[in-house]
């Protein structure tokens, strides 16, 4: 090598030396220009025209940038920083394609970092795969567990994927590494709430709210999860507190409907339904809840209007028609109760038992074959067989009452149902005095939140016949 040539390069490197020296004082100016001089003076392997890029790139001049990185590769197919400054250009320029097969390029010339997992994971999260994003992710976090940033996009994914208990166990190792932070605990919470595992999502919302008090998102949250706890009282204080912050809270409004249902508030129930319903006035959902509302409050009409509208909205809602078939029934509509309870996809032998006194009021012939029909192949020693076997006249009434009343669990249910229904088939017989005993026993036995209580109480007043 000549004295010209040694000088030359002693002097790019210099230009270089200052470049680096320029660029970290934030002078990216002054650095192209030493870089510049540095190639100009033969200096243009693949490393000077990768610094190049990144400085082309800081100054906003990106077309610029990808065309040194294009340089720098086709100098250095191997060189990994190249690729990973090219991809994050790409992904901001919206080239996602390039941009991910320029990190995949990465991962194959360096399989144990888990940097470009890390990246091609977020990128897929971003765009709206997140089964792909957790494949990455997952292979970012074997590479290195101690990677809170993978966990955390890694837990995301998840969620995101409808995988909650993978997402707790993301989230469960990013607490026990920062077990202070609440939004952690209150994104585990929502996860836990997927799974229907109510107190461990109300637990992580509760040391949520300790800290912060103020935070109306995790004492909604709290508040929804508390009402599918059954725990009532403790919801509706929580979702009363969100209300009286925001209003217009409609979210808010209807949990807290459903908690004052589970208290028997009815009344109160339904004003909250009423509330949404003025903004969302075809909501299903909130239909059948305010429906049900009505239903307790002894207006069977009212009802039927809101199961009605519910299933205009959602017709598979089955819950919906199951409770308009029966409301139809006694209401004393028993035509159209029938045809409810004949759409019904999967109707259960409960549902046989109800379809049979709407026929038999209605005085449809097929009363008892159909019946038969729903009912062959039950198990007779399973409720509601005893039930059945009344129906076909095999059994006496004590009978069916001794069946009912020998599970205690579910006793009080059964044995309302059983003087309801009779009570109902006595009327079709023109029994006024049986269904009237029968009709009081089901109100003395049960409570206004069951359906058989509310009939009996309606069909008592049709009969111009009080309770006592």
């Amino acid at each position: 090598m000549s004295d010209t040539s040694v000088d030359a390069s002693l002097r790019a490197r210099a230009h270089v030396a200052l470049a680096g020296l320029q660029r970290s004082a934030g002078d990216i100016g002054g650095a192209l220009a030493n870089v510049d001089a540095a190639i100009d003076l033969g200096l243009a392997d693949a490393d000077i025209r990768l610094l190049r890029a990144g400085l082309m790139f800081r100054l906003g001049r990106t077309e610029d940038a990808l065309d040194d990185l294009d340089l720098a590769l086709g100098a250095d197919p191997a060189l990994v920083d190249a690729y990973v400054l090219r991809a994050d250009i790409l992904l901001r320029e919206g080239d996602t394609k390039a941009a991910m097969e320029d990190l995949g390029e990465v991962r194959r010339l360096n399989p144990n970092d888990p940097g470009p997992y890390r990246v091609r994971g977020r990128t897929f999260l971003r765009a709206g795969d997140a089964a792909a994003a957790a494949d990455e992710l997952d292979q970012a976090v074997r590479l290195d567990p101690d990677d809170t940033v993978s966990l955390s996009l890694l837990a995301t994914a998840r969620m995101r994927n409808r995988e909650p208990e993978k997402a707790i166990a993301a989230f469960d190792r990013l607490i026990a590494m920062d077990p202070d932070n609440l939004e952690l605990r209150q994104v585990r919470a929502a996860a836990h709430g997927q799974l229907r595992n109510y107190d461990a999502a109300i637990a992580d919302y509760t040391r949520v709210l300790d800290a912060t008090p103020g935070n109306l998102e995790a004492r909604e949250a709290r508040g929804v999860a508390l009402v599918f706890a059954g725990q009532a009282v403790a919801a509706e204080r929580d979702l009363a507190a969100v209300l009286r912050e925001s209003p217009d809270n409609l979210r808010a409004a209807l949990f807290r409907g459903s908690a004052r249902f589970q208290q028997r508030k009815y009344a109160m129930a339904e004003e909250d339904f009423d509330r949404v319903l003025t903004r969302y006035s075809g909501d299903a959902e909130t239909r059948l809840n305010r429906g049900l509302a009505r239903l307790a409050l002894g207006r069977p009409q009212g009802a039927i209007e809101d199961f009605t509208v519910a299933l205009k909205e959602k017709p598979d809602l089955e819950l919906a028609r199951r409770r308009r078939a029966q409301t139809y029934l006694i209401a004393g509509d028993f035509d159209r109760a029938v045809a409810d309870f004949d759409a019904l996809p999967e109707p259960s032998p409960a549902t046989a038992v109800w379809r049979f006194v709407a026929a038999v009021r209605g005085g449809r012939a097929d009363a008892k074959a159909k019946l038969q029909e729903m009912t062959r192949g039950i198990d007779p020693t399973v409720w509601p067989g005893a039930l059945i076997d009344r129906l076909e006249g095999q059994v006496t009434v004590e009978t069916v009452l001794r069946e009912a009343a020998r599970n205690p669990d579910f006793a009080q249910q059964r044995l309302v149902e059983t003087h309801f229904i009779i009570g109902q088939l006595a009327l079709a017989e023109g029994d006024v005095q049986t269904a009237r005993t029968n009709f009081i026993a089901a109100m003395d036995r049960g409570t206004v939140e069951f359906l058989e209580y509310q009939g009996s109480a309606i069909a008592l007043a049709q009969l111009n016949i009080g309770r006592n």
